[in-house]
């Protein structure tokens, strides 16, 4: 499940989706990649219930810097603009409904992240 933490408007009425991201550690170079598909998500999503967007998105990444103390964490931040893209947003969407309307369960795939072929 996901929801946009936040959604910030430019002076020209346009809105840019915002997430907030932690971790453990310091984010790698090309980190922002893995949240492609829901930047985009939130951009294609927003220009369908009829809010004009930016076209990018920010994500927002705290990972800690130090403990002090028992109870407290001070973070780092780093900020990370994301261009998106509807286009692909209504492809993925057009791909999940396809697969919904398919053969129950798919066929099963070679794909680290899934368990498909466990079922």
């Amino acid at each position: 499940m996901g929801a946009i933490d936040d959604l910030f408007v430019t002076e020209d009425g346009l809105h840019v989706p915002v997430d907030f991201k932690t971790r453990g550690y310091p984010c790698k170079e090309d980190t922002h990649k893995s949240y492609q598909h829901q930047m985009d998500a939130y951009a294609f999503l927003l220009e369908k219930n009829g809010l004009k967007t930016a076209n990018f998105a920010v994500l927002l990444f705290y990972y800690p810097k130090c403990f002090s103390g028992q109870y407290s964490v001070e973070f780092h931040s780093h900020v990370i603009k994301v261009a998106t893209s509807q286009k692909n947003a209504e492809k993925l969407f057009r791909e999940a409904i396809g697969t919904l309307n398919g053969e129950m369960p798919p066929k099963p795939v070679d794909c680290q992240y899934c368990n498909w072929n466990q079922l």
